[in-house]
């Protein structure tokens, strides 16, 4: 499990060790570009990093078998405040997460699939469902 912590709350999400490290790393560089992010909160860089993830590989047929949930994935970012997609603080994070996914996605697209549809599919181990088979 990998263990995000905020003040006064503590979110455990089960992931996979790629996700993990995924997660570790856009912490780092989130926090390295400090000056554009410091208006987010972690569970907001949390938010902005999975729904990036989700939005990657949900659209453009990258993966495809499935499709993003466009309602679930801004319900995720509103649920945690992240209002203003437009803004620049919005850019810098959202920036970085998707660096994050190209590079695995480029690595290897079918585990870069799998790993996503565990997390984010039916039953998925993310606390919300953000992508779905697509229908024919």
């Amino acid at each position: 499990m990998t263990k995000c912590e905020t003040s006064n709350v503590k979110v455990y999400y089960r992931v996979g060790v790629i996700m993990s490290a995924i997660i570790f790393i856009a912490v780092v560089l989130l926090n390295d570009r400090h000056a554009h992010a410091e208006g987010f909160t972690l569970d907001q860089q949390t938010a902005i990093l999975f729904s990036v993830m989700a939005q990657y590989v949900g659209v453009n047929s990258r993966c495809p078998r499935f499709e993003m949930i466009q309602g679930e994935v801004h319900q995720e970012l509103t649920d945690v405040g992240v209002i203003d997609l437009n803004s620049d603080e919005f850019n810098v994070a959202a920036s970085a997460a998707f660096d994050l996914i190209i590079s695995k996605y480029k690595d290897d697209p079918s585990e870069a699939c799998s790993e996503a549809w565990k997390a984010f599919g039916p039953g998925g181990t993310y606390k919300r469902q953000m992508l779905r088979e697509k229908t024919k």
